[in-house]
């Protein structure tokens, strides 16, 4: 019998390749970042010149045969026709390129000169995979994941700089992709963190501006409106003594009801504030809820086989 140990060094989660075809190691599960060193060719020093001029952003949504010649037409005015042809041709092949990783339906294209810090704050990309390639200037800055603070990237501090400080956790480690180089990143999808334990019940009300979730004694609340509720505080409704099982919102005055293991049921109103509205009990432990359509009606049944109707208050 022999027993080898072997030290096991965690995975990479960016990686640094040295073709343009090799961008397609995005697609290892455990990568979130492949940059393309390249160099700056003779065509792309020109292009520093057209950064002292603005010029609107251009945006189409392409596909694998779709023309890009309408992406560089501001520019044309700042270029001759062979560098336009240039930097058009690169652009396709970055396109290509993108299209070989990652397979999407089709590609929204933005080219454009900035003069400004574009994006102020340190963010997650919600698309699922993105190209970029500054050509000519500072480039966009980025970091390794063990160098970011979860909780403060989560949190609404709309003070950017204190905000980007408390997620860069050592300032050392922020990093920026140099010009020509080209980063293919990948998204993730918008997660609703800071769960204790799994939702095991959960309601929409009646217009989709707020969720109801649970998954023990409290009820969170997440409001829809706006750009949603990822990096929000969601309304925690407390008044159970045992893990809530049911929740339906009333079709029409938003009144949540949430019914619970301890036989408990409680009337809330989230929108106006996180006090209980009304109690009511079933004889046994609450399993479902469900609104009257019309009528300010609610029935709930219990783990006995029991069924109740709660009415207004006369």
């Amino acid at each position: 019998m022999q027993l080898v140990l072997r030290e096991r060094r965690p995975r990479p989660s960016h990686l640094t390749v040295l073709e343009l075809r090799e961008l397609e190691s995005i697609n290892d599960p455990y990568v979130n970042l492949v940059l393309w060193p390249r160099p700056t060719l003779p065509w792309m020093q020109l292009l520093g010149c057209v950064t002292s001029s603005r010029h609107e952003a251009r945006k189409c949504v392409t596909t694998p045969s779709t023309p890009l010649d309408d992406l560089v037409a501001p520019l044309v005015r700042s270029l001759d026709r062979l560098h336009a042809c240039l930097l058009l041709e690169d652009i396709s092949r970055l396109m290509h390129v993108l299209f070989t990783a990652t397979s999407p339906g089709h590609v929204e294209a933005s080219l454009a000169t900035v003069h400004d810090d574009a994006c102020r704050k340190f963010h997650v990309d919600r698309r699922s995979a993105r190209l970029l390639c500054t050509y000519a200037g500072p480039g966009t800055e980025w970091l390794p994941n063990r160098a970011v603070d979860r909780a403060a990237l989560a949190s609404d501090d709309l003070d950017f700089e204190r905000a980007n400080c408390a997620i860069a956790r050592d300032p050392r480690e922020r990093r920026s992709v140099p010009s020509p180089w080209v980063a293919l990143l990948k998204g993730e999808d918008a997660q609703m963190r800071g769960y204790p334990v799994k939702p095991r019940a959960l309601a929409w009300d009646a217009r989709s501006e707020l969720l109801a979730t649970s998954g023990d004694t409290t009820v969170t609340v997440w409001r829809f409106g706006g750009r949603g509720p990822e990096g929000t505080r969601p309304i925690q409704l407390v008044g159970h003594e045992a893990a809530c099982s049911a929740l339906a919102f009333s079709p029409r005055k938003g009144v949540l009801a949430s019914g619970a293991q301890d036989t408990g049921i409680i009337l809330w109103e989230p929108k106006a504030g996180s006090k209980p509205c009304a109690f009511g009990f079933m004889d046994d432990f609450v399993v479902n809820l469900a609104w009257h359509p019309r009528h300010e009606s609610l029935i709930a049944t219990d783990a006995a086989g029991n069924a109740t109707i709660f009415g207004p208050s006369p």
